[in-house]
């Protein structure tokens, strides 16, 4: 819940600074809406003992190196058809809102807050106990690019309700932790402290001379002033410093904790005929002197501090009868405030009419006279508002709804906004989307560009190569991932060309072998696998395999000649002293080269392509060891002996989701059509024949697909005719 700075491309200015938020006037923009695909979010209530009563699965949300990281209480994550089971605390692509099926950090309690550190760590804090198998309380600082704990961290903070409710990284460079607990310890003894301290964020050394004394419940919210040396606390404690005026909100000294405002600075309660209510949620200071403060009784409350904390500007979420013909769904408290560029976000527990005032907004029933207030639009569980003015930005105002409404919020560099909390679905009635408590909104025309890329899923460990005593065989052992399903094999021949496919081995067997060809330098590589379908980076296998020197070379035929009748071509070559067989290899119009077959003769019969150059060469084996290749003279051109055939016209792809479809023009006479395919600038393989003119493909996730078609005519192929545009699945 820090101030955090992003880029957002739809904005017409955007200031950056490393630890305060410059602000201006709100500019003219596009709002943000929900990207249309389908998007994962989160499922399965888990038991929490500080939230049990909030329906709501999300509670903090942070963004980091390309990743948006979400803890909760939740116990799965799904996108309607599939699930992953992922505790308290997931990571998310930022760019996809895709769960990164091998970040499984293993939690035994609900995730509250979550902070990014200044030496690239995170910190996250709830009510859980331990984090990956070590009892820590509920705070911990962990490598947000892997889930793990971070090496040589050990500040604890514990005790009482082990209950870690807000963490802010400051401008004056301390790491602010609250919530409710009475332990604290940086490496010595444990000492006493109460529910707020502040520490180095990189060496974890505890400020023993600041330890200000909230009591009688949490606190829920932590903010630094920018302006003056004072720290706001918001929560549901009931006096600070045995003072009870500070009831819920309290500004202490930065230097010394001392009591320096308390919550007679906010109208004490907003509720008609109560003397209850008076728990805030959350406390946003900003380099203007302003001092944002929300919580239950539905107010969020603007505080200037050039004028002794006194309010600014009020504004209240409930239910306006003048425009709202429903009132079983009405505002409710706020539950998170957030500075994101120039704009303050609020979440809520609010289903209702938005109302502004320079006064008090009194809750209760009736509903607020309306000569104290000006109407402000509908709202549901979030609202912007302009952070120089204090207005509320009207055009933003996504349709959700839900239960408990909104609670964490981050910006992440591509412009969007992540939101969650107990937001069931998005969308005004009849074309609401599945929202599963957690909302990706971004600018009509799509996400901007994301400079971070998430970091790559675990890789298999140690890959080593071995060749059998024969030279028949590679091995290969490697170490599998946790988590990983399985383990892809691939090989590189003679360090020409890409790495092909040779087989997958399911986890957690850790070993894959094959028989080589022979005379050749084979280098393998090994990439883990992942549930729904993601790859790791590939791990080398070393040392590189070299068959060229097992046993006694094999020599190949000493000659090798292509001949041709229009398009039947025939290779000759005299046979070599103890061959049992020969192979046939044809590159045509120098591309990769394929096999073509094996025979006992000294010839070997083929077929051409009309109006292409194909090149043969030829191996024989003796004693079950291949040798060395032969070229074969001359390179035959395909001649089918009449006029050209020619291919279709045009042709054009077009693609639904993974599904594409190539048509193509007719071809007077044509009984066939054939189709091949590119991805990524790769060689060209057949996709199939038809005798009709369309085909139907399915593409390869993120890979960029060409494709070209053939015409046969009186039994001749045709040249090829691209087809356009290039696909991308």
């Amino acid at each position: 819940m820090n101030v955090r700075l992003f880029v957002k491309t739809i904005w017409a200015t955007v200031l950056f600074c490393t630890s305060v938020a410059a602000f201006g006037s709100a500019p003219a923009q596009a709002e943000l809406v929900q990207p249309p695909a389908p998007e994962w979010g989160l499922d399965q209530f888990l038991p929490s003992t500080s939230m049990g009563n909030w329906d709501s699965l999300g509670f903090a949300v942070e963004y980091t190196d390309g990743l948006v990281i979400v803890g909760g209480r939740f116990g799965q994550l799904t996108n309607g058809s599939q699930t992953l089971a992922q505790p308290y605390l997931a990571a998310f692509d930022s760019a996809t809102q895709t769960p990164l099926s091998w970040w499984r950090p293993t939690l035994n309690g609900t995730v509250l807050a979550l902070e990014n550190s200044s030496d690239g760590a995170m910190f996250v804090g709830g009510d859980f106990g331990s984090y990956n198998g070590n009892t820590i309380g509920g705070f911990a600082k962990i490598d947000p690019a892997s889930g793990k704990v971070w090496p040589g961290w050990n500040t604890r903070v514990y005790g009482g309700s082990n209950t870690i409710r807000d963490i802010r990284l400051e401008s004056d460079g301390w790491l602010y932790v609250v919530g409710n607990f009475t332990t604290a310890s940086d490496g010595g003894g444990p000492q006493t402290v109460n529910g707020a301290v502040r520490m180095n964020p990189v060496t974890g050394a505890i400020d023993w001379t600041w330890l200000p004394q909230p009591s009688g419940g949490g606190v829920w919210g932590v903010a630094r002033s920018l302006t003056t040396n004072e720290v706001y606390l918001a929560g549901w404690f009931t006096s600070v410093n045995g003072d009870s005026a500070a009831r819920g909100f309290a500004g202490v000294s930065s230097v010394d904790g001392s009591l320096l405002h308390s919550r007679s600075t906010i109208p004490y309660n907003t509720c008609v005929n109560c003397t209850g209510y008076w728990r805030l949620y959350d406390v946003v200071a900003t380099s203007a002197g302003d001092v944002w403060v929300g919580g239950e009784q539905h107010g969020l409350f603007i505080l200037e501090e050039s004028q002794n904390l006194a309010m600014r500007e009020m504004h209240y979420t409930g239910c306006n009868p003048n425009y709202q013909a429903n009132c079983q769904r009405a505002g409710g408290e706020f539950q998170e405030i957030e500075l994101v560029g120039d704009r303050i976000y609020a979440t809520c527990h609010c289903w209702g009419s938005h109302m502004s005032s320079n006064n008090t907004i009194f809750h209760g029933s009736p509903p607020p006279n309306p000569a104290t207030y000006t109407y402000t639009g509908s709202v549901s569980a979030i609202a912007a508002y302009d952070v120089a003015t204090g207005d509320r930005i009207q055009a933003f105002n996504p349709y959700m709804s839900g239960d408990a409404g909104g609670f964490g919020i981050v910006g992440a560099p591509d412009g969007c906004l992540w939101v969650t909390g107990g937001i069931s679905s998005y969308g005004v009635p009849g074309t609401q989307q599945p929202a599963r408590d957690l909302v990706r909104l971004c600018d009509q025309a799509g996400p901007g560009t994301n400079p971070d890329a998430p970091p790559s899923a675990p890789a298999p460990l140690n890959c080593v190569a071995t060749l059998s005593g024969d030279g028949a065989t590679a091995t290969l052992t490697y170490g599998v991932p946790a988590l990983a399903t399985d383990v892809v094999l691939h090989r590189q021949l003679n360090n020409i060309g890409s790495f092909s496919w040779r087989g997958k081995v399911t986890a957690p067997a850790a070993t894959f072998s094959e028989a080589v060809p022979q005379n050749s330098l084979i280098n393998y590589q090994a990439t883990a696998k992942y549930p729904l379908s993601q790859f790791s980076e590939p791990t080398p296998c070393a040392p590189t395999i070299d068959t060229n020197n097992v046993g006694d070379p094999v020599v190949p035929p000493a000659s090798c000649t292509a001949s041709a009748v229009n398009l039947a071509a025939t290779i000759s070559y005299p046979a070599v002293v103890g061959a049992t067989d020969y192979r046939i290899y044809r590159s045509i119009d120098g591309g990769a080269t394929y096999w073509r077959g094996a025979v006992q003769t000294t010839s070997f019969n083929d077929t051409l392509v009309n109006g292409a150059s194909h090149h043969y060469s030829v191996q024989a084996k003796v004693g079950g060891t291949w040798s060395t290749s032969r070229d074969c003279t001359p390179d035959l051109v395909g001649d089918a002996g009449g006029p050209p055939v020619v291919p279709p016209a045009s042709c054009t792809a077009t693609a639904v989701g993974p599904a594409a479809t190539v048509t193509w023009t007719s071809v007077v006479g044509a009984t066939d059509y054939r189709v091949y395919r590119t991805v990524n600038g790769g060689p060209a393989y057949w996709r199939g024949a038809v005798q009709t003119t369309s085909f139907n493909d399915s593409l390869v996730n993120g890979g960029i697909h060409h494709y070209t078609v053939q015409a046969k005519v009186g039994g001749v192929w045709s040249t090829s005719a691209d087809c356009s545009p290039d696909l991308v699945g």
